[in-house]
């Protein structure tokens, strides 16, 4: 075995997937009884771990999509952001007002209504 240089921008995959894999499916589990009126279940799945500099992570949003800070107990000043492209959220949004849609709904601006259910 011979040392070498920890790369902290690629973790190896290990106990920083498990963990952030395990407290994502908590959120959703959660969110979903939270809401209590959604339709569609909600499920997350951790594909890789990464962490690129800030300016790499706002090139790769996608056109329209929308950040909801995530803060943690204890750290009002969130310590992460989920990042919906606007449909996906459109579609959530429509499962907390108890529509159930079956296919993704055109891109838009959220109406007041939908922008107040956000942090919900």
């Amino acid at each position: 075995m011979t040392p070498a240089e920890y790369d902290f921008r690629k973790p190896p995959p290990g106990d920083v997937e498990r963990n952030v894999s395990a407290w994502l499916a908590l959120a959703a589990r959660r969110a979903t009884e939270a809401a209590g009126g959604l339709k569609s279940p909600l499920a997350l799945d951790l594909a890789k771990v990464e962490s690129p500099s800030a300016a790499k992570l706002l090139a790769g949003f996608p056109e329209g999509a929308v950040g909801v800070p995530l803060a943690p107990p204890g750290d009002p000043a969130g310590g992460a952001m989920l990042v919906f492209p606007n449909p996906v959220l459109l579609a959530l949004l429509s499962g907390l007002m108890g529509e159930a849609p079956t296919a993704l709904p055109a891109g838009r601006e959220p109406t007041p209504l939908e922008a107040s259910l956000i942090p919900h």
